[in-house]
């Protein structure tokens, strides 16, 4: 006959007004103190699910308290191999028992904890493969967009335009230079609709390394041809970008290229699904790109 060992989980949750009571499971514990089994786990992803709570959050100072949290339980995560013939009962100060939680509901603020539950667990399964059953449970959240880390700026120029040819844009995909050009390739130019030409720019700031000379370039680019005479006065401009959901350290430089293309009316348009469709009827109408 299986064997079931008492364990108890608690949610680690970010709640930043106890008042509206909004939460967000961001850690999950599991505690079976007669094995001296304790660990923690934390959902991939928060950045996300944080800031739809609380805008102005520091997701990063959220992460480095939930993980900070995890290390105290790393020596108590190893996965018992035998019976426990003397179940081990540690004093309530230690890790594996559950009133050890107690103590963190006063140090770490926004972070609350939840009272333990009781979780049968069979010892053919274990404790660590029940861990991550609840982590699928109760932290991660499965949709049709998922959550991601990186999005590079090939992978942007491959979705917009997979989206634009769906919408009948047509598109030059190896459009020819520029006089002075100090833009990369990596553009694509409308064809000559309405009697004007509509060229776009993909920059992507979910990367680890911020495209700011990628962006000077473009825009330096877009200046020189408008001030070099009538032959380009006539063009439309503009930049296809992947804001910076997860790498928030180029938040900056994101901003600032926003304020620097709205300066030199070059429109500008975020990977999201209002606005490519937004690109989409600017590109086929006779207004254009004109911001």
């Amino acid at each position: 006959m299986t064997q079931l060992i008492t364990a108890y989980s608690s949610l680690v949750q970010f709640v930043p007004d106890r008042i509206r009571a909004e939460r967000v499971n961001v850690g999950l514990i599991l505690q079976a103190p007669t094995y001296g089994y304790a660990a923690m786990t934390w959902r991939r992803q928060m950045d996300v699910a944080l800031r739809a709570i609380h805008p102005q959050v520091d997701a990063q100072l959220v992460r480095f308290l939930v993980r900070g949290m995890a290390d105290l339980f790393v020596p108590y995560a190893h996965e018992p191999r035998y019976e426990r013939l003397f179940p081990q009962q540690p004093g309530k100060s230690h890790p594996t028992h559950p009133e050890f939680l107690a103590g963190f509901r006063d140090r770490y603020g926004l972070l609350h904890i939840t009272e333990p539950r009781t979780v049968l667990v069979s010892e053919t399964l274990g404790l660590t493969a029940k861990l991550r059953v609840l982590r699928e449970r109760l932290l991660e959240v499965h949709s049709a967009v998922t959550e991601r880390p990186s999005l590079t700026k090939s992978e942007l120029t491959k979705q917009v335009v997979t989206t634009l040819r769906a919408g009948r844009v047509p598109l030059v995909t190896q459009p020819t230079s520029f006089p002075g050009e100090r833009w990369p390739h990596n553009r694509f130019d409308a064809l000559n609709i309405h009697q004007n030409r509509r060229h776009l720019h993909f920059l992507s700031y979910e990367i680890a390394d911020a495209p700011s000379a990628a962006a000077k370039g473009f825009v330096m680019s877009v200046m020189d041809l408008r001030s070099g005479g009538a032959r380009y006065q006539d063009d439309h401009f503009g930049v296809v970008v992947q804001r910076p959901e997860h790498h928030r350290s180029n938040k900056e430089d994101y901003e600032a290229l926003l304020r620097v293309c709205r300066f030199n009316r070059i429109a500008v348009f975020e990977n999201h699904p209002d606005d490519i469709r937004r690109l989409t009827e600017r590109l086929l109408s006779p207004q254009g790109l004109v911001v």
